[in-house]
């Protein structure tokens, strides 16, 4: 039996509300990448139907599309200082943003229990995939505007300053998605979602500086200093 509408009130984005109720049913067939890809962007209340009737296969494309892109995007960043970053940032790009996931993904979880939603475990895991693949088709659409800046210029902290837009600006989409998906399935989780997504933000910073470097160059791969983001962004703009 298709859920009834009158469960999505909820749901305070005002500019999916109404996308989101008319879509929330299985955009059948079988699962199939491009198929995926498509629902992201156009129909993801389809994919939050069948993540939560537990549908398989949703998830393994969400997450190639997660590391994929994240991987293509990396490379756009390492066009920037060439050579060994053509293949290093990638890595570092989409280990560090699946890291982040993985490492946040707990704190996610509780959230969502906390606020009284009863989600399985897999569900919630499923979600948070969704809107990460949002957040990386969203940056390889950006990645035309990260390259030409890339190629036409060598200050490295305007290079950071752009990157880091277009980075929050995609999460801000993915975190849209998320509340969303959850307004769907649960209740208004919109105070939980807040602190998590600034623990999430906090992570990822982090692990730009675990990882660095990512847009400069150096001779090891990964260094061993323990740095705190800010300090380490501080210390780039001063030289």
């Amino acid at each position: 039996m298709e859920p009834k509408t009158t469960l999505v009130p909820q749901v305070k984005i005002r500019s999916y509300k109404g996308r989101l109720e008319e879509d929330f049913k299985s955009p059948g067939g079988p699962p199939q990448w491009i198929t995926a890809l498509e629902a992201v962007l156009k129909h993801p209340a389809q994919l939050v139907y069948d993540i939560s009737k537990g549908r398989k296969g949703w998830g393994a494309y969400l997450l190639a599309t997660l590391i994929l892109g994240g991987l293509f995007y990396g490379f756009v960043m390492g066009t920037f200082s060439g050579g060994t970053q053509l293949w290093a940032s990638p890595v570092k790009f989409a280990f560090g943003l699946l890291t982040s996931a993985i490492i946040t993904f707990p704190s996610l979880y509780i959230f969502t229990c906390v606020n009284g939603a009863d989600l399985k475990i897999q569900t919630v895991f499923s979600l948070l995939l969704l809107s990460l693949s949002l957040v990386v088709v969203l940056l390889v659409g950006f990645a035309p505007v990260a390259w030409i800046f890339s190629q036409t210029t060598d200050n490295i902290v305007l290079m950071g300053w752009i990157h880091l837009i277009l980075w929050v600006a995609s999460v801000w989409f993915g975190l849209r998605l998320l509340s969303a998906a959850f307004g769907l399935l649960a209740r208004d989780f919109s105070q939980g979602l807040s602190a998590w997504a600034f623990i999430f933000l906090l992570v990822c910073f982090q692990m730009s500086a675990v990882l660095r470097p990512i847009l400069g160059t150096s001779k090891e791969f990964l260094t061993d200093e323990k740095v705190f983001f800010l300090s380490h962004w501080f210390k780039c703009m001063g030289n």
